[in-house]
């Protein structure tokens, strides 16, 4: 809900607005837990600025959202040409009502084209505070495809980037904005404080995704491979794996591979379950992810998770945002696997998850740095805080 203004403000005082633009409410948990997060850090550090998500209403986080009414909702959520025309159209409104526009969370900014090139010509149109909090910049196919970015970097107030390549790209373009490195946005997740009933305790995790270029029968294989070293771990004991599909999509979610991969395992003697995150909610996923003994991962924010909670994981880089990730935490290189890893090189990570080392960029290091980029802490005013000057 929209957090009003104080009384103490007078009534003539215009309230400042901000859009918050992302790929929410459309079932990926990565995306919509940077709504969790930005949610929160508006209405403790700028509860006079009316945010609102161009999302549909997502579980767990009580926002202001532009998409209501179940019909515009499903619309919204929908696949293919009309899904993405009526996102189009919600971002496009929110941006003519909004004097802050921030492209909040997983935001990759590889080219400008599609919706970010509708946007940018909209910016033109009457001045506007562009923010990037927790975005990635790059990589680039071509070195052309820098060039938009650069002059779209320009336009903003603040980039906020969630890794050391990121950063390192901003501040060589010497951008007149404030440009910080925070790391990603779910460091500073607050999970609610009532107990869940988890029954996953102990279990090994899985977090499969179908990347371009996945290959179900190498996959499959290496459901074979990490059988065999359940077994071996647990000799007098069933192995117990929960498979998590952390994107509902109904093109490119996880939810049918989640499905296959553990009906793959049962048949390799694996007690194996699958949860999804459209069922679970952003809280209890976060928390399922928590009890994990460890976790193979592909999802990049089944990793993030697990090492916010001190997991062992060990994380295919299918993306280089993955790659980034573990470059900015120190994972230890024996826990990083290409998609196309030899059978040797999968054993040993999977080994390697039953020690609890940790990376080499401590979760509290970490936090601390995000905290003071965003103002969530109790003495920095952080970033965000200067939008609401």
């Amino acid at each position: 809900m929209v957090v009003k203004q104080n009384k103490t403000v007078s009534n003539s005082a215009r309230v400042s607005k901000s859009a918050i633009v992302g790929y929410y409410g459309v079932g990926n948990y990565g995306d919509d837990l940077f709504c969790a997060v930005l949610s929160r850090l508006y209405k403790r550090v700028l509860p006079l600025v009316q945010a609102t998500f161009v999302s549909s209403p997502i579980r767990d986080v009580d926002a202001h959202y532009i998409v209501r009414g179940r019909l515009r909702e499903r619309l919204f959520r929908s696949s293919g040409v009309p899904g993405a025309l009526t996102r189009t159209a919600y971002g496009l409104e929110a941006l003519r009502r909004s004097d802050t526009v921030v492209l909040g969370g997983g935001s990759v900014l590889s080219s400008v084209s599609g919706v970010r090139g509708v946007q940018k010509r909209l910016m033109r149109l009457r001045p506007r505070r562009l923010v990037g909090a927790g975005v990635s910049i790059g990589p680039f196919a071509r070195p052309a495809d820098a060039v938009p970015v650069n002059e779209f970097l320009r336009g903003f107030s603040v980039v906020s980037v969630r890794d050391r390549r990121s950063y390192d790209h901003a501040e060589a373009l010497g951008l007149p904005g404030l440009v910080t490195l925070s790391g990603d946005l779910a460091a500073l997740y607050v999970p609610p404080s009532s107990p869940v009933d988890l029954s996953g305790r102990g279990d090994f995790g899985l977090a499969p995704c179908p990347f371009p270029g996945f290959n179900l029968e190498r996959h499959m294989h290496y459901l074979g491979v990490l059988a065999e070293e359940l077994h071996g771990r647990l000799s007098d004991a069933e192995p117990r794996v929960t498979v998590f599909a952390l994107n509902g999509h109904p093109r490119s979610g996880d939810e049918g591979l989640a499905h296959v991969t553990a009906q793959h395992l049962v048949g390799l003697g694996v007690h194996a379950r699958v949860l999804t995150y459209r069922r679970l909610g952003i809280a209890r996923t976060w928390d399922e992810i928590g009890e994990l003994s460890g976790l193979l991962s592909t999802r990049l924010h089944g990793a993030i998770t697990a090492y916010l909670q001190n997991v062992p994981f060990a994380l295919f880089e299918y993306h280089a945002k993955c790659h980034d990730f573990c470059d900015d935490i120190g994972q230890a290189n024996v826990r990083r696997l290409p998609p196309n890893s030899c059978d040797r090189r999968l054993r040993v990570a999977i080994r390697s998850l039953s020690t609890p080392d940790s990376p080499h960029l401590s979760i509290a290091s970490y936090r601390a740095r995000c905290e003071s980029a965003w103002g969530s802490g109790t003495s920095d005013p952080g970033s965000l805080a200067t939008l609401g000057r």
